[in-house]
């Protein structure tokens, strides 16, 4: 065959391939997947909870055991023939996952956090876990319709979103869900929670205190009621500022 025969059959070649209908793999995940044993039926985009019992789906608000998206399609899969009824799930890359309306609509951008429907995300608008960045939008009108969105995933602890105390008290609520915690982690909440009692403690004994002395000081000298009234709305203020103090320390401890 010449060469000049082999450049047209590479060029007719080339244009048979081109003039193949493209079917766009939308479904096709990228990220390294394992596949790992789950519990009851699953779909692919369900969000897939890491419990001491083992894997299943995710079943309430910021959930903090959040292991990955299940993904029938991943770039890279790593799979355990041994291992019976397993499903590919990725924990880092980009991947489509199942979305509702429950919590307002999802717009790009938006942090995605479980649901309290079993394996379905929602947008996040207060602190809590994560599991990545929604790159499409999602709206429907029927709050319990489920969708899928591409989301970045990010499994991580979000605290950029509401106050002082919904963060501290969310932050709570999410280390009494967490199956495991680090000793690192785990040492952290537990200064935290001292460091607030202790607060408590000693702005609740020390206003006691000044109160009672406070009131017996009136009877004693009714002439400087004023006065000492006075003194005791300070020391009042005192105790307030040491169980801000208190939590606002532990709040830092715990987010930074």
């Amino acid at each position: 065959m010449s060469k000049f025969s082999s450049i047209l059959l590479i060029v007719f070649s080339l244009s048979l391939l081109a003039s193949r209908p493209a079917h766009a793999q939308e479904a096709i995940s990228s990220g390294i997947a394992t596949y790992i044993p789950l519990k009851g039926p699953v779909q692919e985009g369900d969000i897939i909870r890491l419990t001491k019992n083992g894997y299943d789906l995710t079943r309430s608000s910021y959930e903090a055991s959040v292991f990955g998206v299940v993904a029938e399609n991943p770039s890279v899969s790593f799979e355990n023939t041994a291992l019976p009824n397993t499903k590919p799930v990725i924990s880092t890359g980009k991947v489509h996952v199942r979305v509702s309306t429950i919590n307002g609509v999802i717009k790009r951008g938006d942090l995605i956090t479980a649901s309290s429907i079993p394996g379905v995300g929602q947008k996040a608008t207060s602190d809590g876990y994560v599991i990545g960045t929604a790159i499409q939008d999602y709206t429907a009108k029927d709050s319990k319709a489920i969708g899928k969105i591409l989301v970045v995933l990010n499994i991580s602890f979000n605290a950029e979103s509401g106050g002082v105390k919904q963060n501290l008290f969310s932050t709570f609520q999410t280390a009494l869900t967490a199956p495991y915690l680090s000793p690192l982690n785990a040492l952290r909440y537990l200064f935290a929670a001292a460091l607030i009692i202790a607060s408590f403690f000693i702005a609740v004994t020390f206003f006691g205190k000044i109160s009672s002395l406070g009131i017996e000081a009136i009877g004693r000298n009714p002439l400087a009621g004023k006065l000492i009234l006075l003194s005791v709305v300070f020391h009042v203020i005192l105790a307030a500022l040491i169980i801000l103090v208190g939590v606002g320390v532990a709040y830092f401890m715990l987010v930074i």
